[in-house]
């Protein structure tokens, strides 16, 4: 049974200028480190979180003007709760079942990489139930672009930016992720102003897990590769401006590739390395431009891979910035 949900991921992208084009060529499988398999395949990602992130603290108790036991405490908001009376927990469901035997909480919590010790007791809300004052999340899912497939080693990178909690702002810390297979059934156009989304189901067939998340991509480990196309890497120096290519898959689960021009190079940042401008007819017809979900659309220029498309520019649709492929496979 296929379920159909509707997911999105943020594409964070920019424009560029031109070359050459040169369709990504298929070779044979090598022991040559610089070749890997090409991705632009959409897959699923279901992740749970390595603690519970807490994305919001209450000042005061709903309706009341007590003060909240976690605004007491000293929590605040982007903290990352570890443990609670020292186990530790990976879901919001510990939390709860903690917080209805209202007794105090020693809770172990990570905040911007320094660990500390706070305690925290429940107070009654007006409905007669135990509260913290506090809002938490554990897990996130959606849809996204293969960037590209290590078969030496199993790995698959993916999205050239990281799964962040959509209030806050900060990364997920990743205990596990499981990948899916994933079919697109309908685009939303974006227009500028407001990016679209690619709107997907996930497969039942589990064909991987995901073991990192990071600022410069998503990285993981998977059993099988849909694809058979094996490209060679390009390095940072061997990007021009000019004519490029972008494979993503905007209908089904086939990939396609789609004329970029790449505008501007910047070589210190690592999300921002290249301005692309979506140039390819076919695609702005069905997509506006980039839209979410296409993050992590791998670029090709010159018969290399060279980058992976990663945000989009809200306020031009057709334009967005992509990341250096070097600074993904450092990471992975």
């Amino acid at each position: 049974m296929k379920r159909k949900l509707k997911y999105l991921f943020l594409a964070a992208l920019f424009a560029f200028s031109t070359i050459n084009t040169t369709p990504a060529k298929t070779v044979s499988a090598t022991t040559e480190p610089n070749y890997v398999k090409l991705g632009g395949e959409p897959f699923g990602i279901r992740i749970l979180s390595d603690g519970i992130l807490v994305i919001n603290v209450e000042e005061k108790m709903c309706g009341t003007d007590i003060k909240s036991p976690a605004y007491e405490s000293g929590i605040k908001k982007n903290d990352i709760i570890k443990k609670i009376n020292s186990e530790n927990v990976y879901s919001s469901t510990a939390l709860s079942d903690a917080i209805k035997e209202n007794k105090t909480l020693v809770l172990n919590i990570e905040r911007s990489g320094k660990e500390l010790t706070l305690s925290v007791t429940p107070k009654i809300d007006n409905n007669g139930n135990p509260k913290l004052g506090m809002w938490v999340k554990d897990s996130s899912a959606g849809i996204g672009t293969v960037t590209y497939y290590d078969d030496k080693n199993g790995i698959f990178a993916t999205l050239g930016h990281g799964i962040c909690e959509s209030e806050t702002g900060s990364l997920i810390p990743l205990h596990y992720g499981e990948i899916n297979k994933a079919t697109i059934y309908d685009v939303t156009k974006s227009v500028d102003g407001k990016a679209g989304t690619l709107n997907g189901y996930f497969e039942d067939e589990i064909i991987g897990t995901a073991y990192k998340n990071t600022s410069v991509g998503i990285f993981g480990k998977i059993s099988e590769a849909n694809c058979n196309e094996y490209i060679e890497v390009g390095t940072r120096s061997e990007v021009t401006t000019g004519d490029a290519l972008i494979y993503s898959t905007v209908d089904g689960n086939t990939k396609k590739a789609y004329d970029i021009k790449i505008k501007r190079l910047n070589t210190i940042s690592e999300h921002n390395g290249m301005l692309i401008e979506i140039t390819d007819p076919e695609l702005i017809e069905i997509t506006g431009g980039i839209t979410q979900g296409m993050s992590g659309s791998p670029i090709v220029q010159n018969g290399k891979l060279i980058g992976a498309l990663t945000h989009v520019l809200i306020n031009n649709v057709e334009y967005g910035y992509g990341i250096y492929i070097e600074d993904m496979i450092k990471e992975a």
